[in-house]
């Protein structure tokens, strides 16, 4: 199965800003991978900011592109409360302008623009591996020479 097409094929984006913190606490994106088509419109928006009319054009379309793929967040808490209060997912533009910046949100463009997929996305993947479904070439060659071979 194409990994854009999983459910279970994701990749996690840290924001430079956080990396430092404890695994436990380091806020982080969680998002799919992108098909042809979406990776094209996230390219064609970031591209466009360029041509932004004014603030407002540019900033709806940060935050639409920085949206794209985004299906969930982990660790996100809001420490201006008192106490400090997790901030549950909610997926869309607006959601994501509530807690990061412009900057932020051109960094995670820029890095789901720019994801690999990696030898453990893979094997996340739906898909089951080809030789899961047929017999190792060993055992095929085993029980051919088996078959072959004369009764003693």
């Amino acid at each position: 199965m194409p990994m854009a097409l999983s459910k279970r094929s994701r990749f996690e984006v840290v924001l430079a800003s956080d990396e430092g913190r404890p695994e436990a606490q380091r806020p982080t994106f969680v998002y799919r991978y992108l098909t042809g088509d979406e990776w094209l419109a996230v390219c064609e928006l970031r591209d466009g900011l360029e041509q932004a009319g004014d603030a407002r054009e540019g900033s709806a379309a940060i935050y639409e592109a920085a949206c794209t793929g985004l299906v969930g967040w982990k660790h996100m808490v809001d420490e201006r409360c008192e106490p400090p209060r997790e901030i549950p997912f909610a997926a869309g533009a607006e959601a994501l302008r509530a807690i990061v910046g412009p900057v932020e949100a051109c960094e995670l463009i820029a890095r789901i623009v720019n994801t690999r997929i990696t030898a453990e996305d893979k094997k996340k993947s739906d898909s089951p591996s080809a030789s899961s479904t047929e017999p190792s070439a060993v055992s095929a060659a085993a029980s051919n020479s088996a078959a072959t071979s004369p009764a003693s």
